[in-house]
């Protein structure tokens, strides 16, 4: 299923793999969750280093 579908439209959303040029946008959403949620009340959804 997964294969079939990456690279396809979905609605005017593109869906893809990662790639190694991603990691640093990827860390970076993930540091903004993390400081999201313990700012919401629920700091150990993610620790300091997931």
């Amino acid at each position: 299923m997964y294969p079939d579908s990456v690279g396809r439209r979905a609605g005017k959303m593109r869906i893809r793999y990662s790639a190694e040029a991603d990691l640093w946008r990827i860390m970076e959403i993930y540091s903004f969750a993390r400081k999201y949620m313990a700012e919401h009340g629920n700091p150990n959804q993610w620790g300091p280093t997931n």
